[in-house]
């Protein structure tokens, strides 16, 4: 209570009061009844005080609290670039040139032109792997080897390979199975073998140039 009456006491009409009653305490009071309207006085003023508490304490406005989800979309957001996407490459695109890619690589060409796809042959395998080692021992790259004179075709027989309606040689120089048919894929001769209806099995050879790079043979034969 005495809390109340200090913080209070600023209050003009409260300090009127609480002055009235402390000159009634030090004068002698004449006759018992001042002294009961001094009492109720003094009950009526620390009365106005606690009433005056009471209305100033309503007058405070609470401090309003957030819902959970309030919280959090009030709360600062950070958000971090997202990560550049890198687009994975293809199995075509990784390691170096092998049969089973580029023959997968022929026959989607193919089925692009409604032909029906290549067979592979090992006896094709074998010529062509033949050309392709000639060309990395004696460091050269055309159809015809500067040091034998031979076309690369005739390999085709050194493997037992006769009898057949035709064959094409094709070469390139590049370091996976995807760049090797997109480099023969941008030479009409090379492509036009490749989706030439009447070559119906393929064989290929590598040879590592040893800088990224293999020398890359295909051997096409078109059945008698």
């Amino acid at each position: 209570m005495f809390a109340v009456f200090c913080y209070y006491s600023n209050n003009t009409s409260i300090k009127q009061t609480l002055r009235a009653g402390y000159r009634k305490m030090t004068e002698k009071p004449s006759k018992s009844k001042n002294r009961k309207i001094w009492i109720a006085g003094m009950v009526i003023a620390i009365i106005a005080i606690g009433v005056g508490a009471v209305n100033q304490a309503e007058d405070v406005v609470p401090q309003q609290l957030l819902e959970p989800w309030q919280a959090i979309e009030q709360a600062p957001q950070e958000f971090e670039a997202p990560e550049e996407i890198k687009i994975a490459e293809s199995r075509y695109e990784v390691g170096a040139p092998d049969r089973i890619g580029l023959l997968e690589l022929f026959n989607q060409e193919r089925a692009a032109h409604g032909l029906p796809p290549f067979t592979l042959n090992e006896q094709l395998n074998r010529s062509a792997q033949l050309k392709a080692d000639d060309m990395l021992a004696h460091n050269y790259y055309a159809h015809i080897s500067p040091v034998s004179g031979r076309e690369g075709y005739e390999y085709i027989t050194d493997v037992g390979i006769t009898n057949h309606g035709g064959a094409s040689e094709i070469l390139t120089r590049k370091p996976n199975s995807q760049e090797t048919l997109d480099s023969w894929k941008s030479s009409a001769d090379h492509y036009g073998a490749i989706i030439n209806p009447k070559y119906t099995e393929v064989g290929f050879g590598m040879a590592d140039m040893q800088n990224g790079n293999y020398y890359v043979v295909g051997h096409l034969l078109a059945p008698r």
